[in-house]
């Protein structure tokens, strides 16, 4: 066999995962438009309004002078259900260093029955945090909210119904960007987030891999009661979180309309150290989940194929960007592969785009937001950013690096 048939053999096996992937966004993207059909058809203002529950909210933060005040007040003035007997907002203060201790004083004096300030003098993440604060709380529900997330009035209602009402033990609510407007990145994050709210969840709550994405995410007692608190370990504990319930037989439910807003990162600094850490836990992830996924017994054949899609997420781009070392290395030597594989280059590469946009294309549909269409070439170029971010990533997962790197803030319109 000579050297062009295994480059052809080569390129023909890099296909595989962006055909399987490809696939994906074009299921996704379908079902969820059949789950906005479906949404828009029923009556979603229908709310259970007998029983008596306790809340509690969760929000651990270190060093968040600039949002917490704001984000307590969204807290605050939510518009509880009457089948609310107890509603606790218990702030976990992970050794902040900044003006946080002082605001969250004031905010606990103001509000001493309904505010809890807990404060931990050593930082140790997040995880951490969210465990010390649950252990704490007297909630027949959690609801975990990040430092910098600003709820709509209804949300915590609407998170919690569907609990209340027996049909589901975890719920998750959307999110956009508020600070959008304030440059290139954060628009295009802001895209990304229209794109994953309004049609990867969606999609994917037909699939059962609807995953709690780290906030505005209601969870039953008895789920950590059942399965356990956070794994402290793990840098991306959502994610973590979200594959050990599915497994033990727990489903996270979605719910669009239960929104809240956070601050995107506003430099490419910023972004590379908040995403890398994503896929350094995510990595985490799979390495502890991968086996344990394939041997489930409390999953279909489909929804096993789809988790472990989910688990592989970030191993796309690393072949994306071996990919482009191979066609590189094509370039430079003026190895000629035929032009069949050129054409066939063409039209695969056309089919994966496509199916981005596709899925894309769904969510901005569904969130209004179909102007922001025209960042679509700036959305290309920010996919070789995310093969960086995913390789740096990586290479932490592999030397074993877990330490928590603080997003940094600025002063955020309520």
């Amino acid at each position: 066999m000579s050297y062009i048939y295994i480059m052809q053999l080569i390129y023909y096996l890099s296909l595989i995962p962006f055909v399987i992937y490809a696939i994906r966004h074009y299921v996704i993207g379908s079902l969820a438009i059949i789950y906005h059909i479906r949404k828009k058809r029923a009556n979603n203002h229908s709310f259970y309004d007998v029983g008596n529950i306790t809340i509690s909210v969760i929000i651990p933060c270190h060093n968040e002078e600039s949002v917490i005040g704001d984000t307590i007040r969204h807290l605050i003035n939510q518009d509880l259900p009457p089948y609310v007997k107890g509603y606790e907002i218990i702030v976990v203060d992970d050794a902040s260093t900044d003006r946080t201790p002082d605001i969250l004083k004031k905010y606990s004096e103001l509000w001493p029955t309904m505010i809890k300030v807990i404060r931990k003098e050593k930082a140790e993440g997040k995880a951490k945090a969210l465990n010390y604060g649950i252990k704490h709380s007297n909630g027949d529900i959690i609801v975990i909210i990040d430092a910098d997330h600003f709820l709509e009035r209804s949300t915590i209602h609407k998170l919690t119904d569907m609990i209340v009402k027996g049909k589901a033990e975890i719920v998750q609510g959307a999110c956009v960007i508020r600070n959008e407007t304030d440059n290139i990145l954060t628009r295009l994050i802001a895209t990304d987030y229209y794109g994953g709210y309004y049609a990867d969840l969606p999609g994917r709550t037909f699939l059962r891999s609807c995953p709690i994405a780290g906030s505005n995410v209601a969870i039953k007692r008895s789920v950590f009661e059942k399965i356990g608190l956070f794994d402290e370990g793990i840098l991306a504990e959502d994610t973590e979180f979200t594959i050990r319930a599915i497994l033990n037989g727990y489903e996270v439910k979605y719910i669009v309309d239960a929104k809240s807003s956070e601050e995107a990162v506003t430099s490419i600094r910023s972004y590379i150290n908040q995403r890398r850490r994503w896929v350094n836990g995510h990595m985490n992830v799979l390495k502890k989940y991968l086996i344990k996924t394939i041997l489930s017994k409390n999953l279909k054949i489909y929804e096993k194929i789809e988790l472990l899609l989910f688990e592989f997420i970030y191993t796309v781009p690393i072949v994306g960007f071996f990919s482009i070392i191979f066609w590189l290395v094509i370039y430079l030597t003026h190895i000629n592969l035929g032009t069949n594989v050129i054409f066939s280059s063409i039209q695969f590469g056309l089919f994966m785009l496509l199916a981005l946009f596709y899925e894309l294309f769904v969510g901005l549909l569904f969130a209004g937001k179909l102007r922001n269409l025209i960042y679509l070439p700036l959305y290309i170029i920010k996919s070789y950013l995310d093969i960086i971010v995913v390789l740096i990533g990586t290479i932490d997962f592999i030397m074993g690096r877990k330490k928590w790197i603080k997003t940094e803030r600025r002063k955020s319109r309520p």
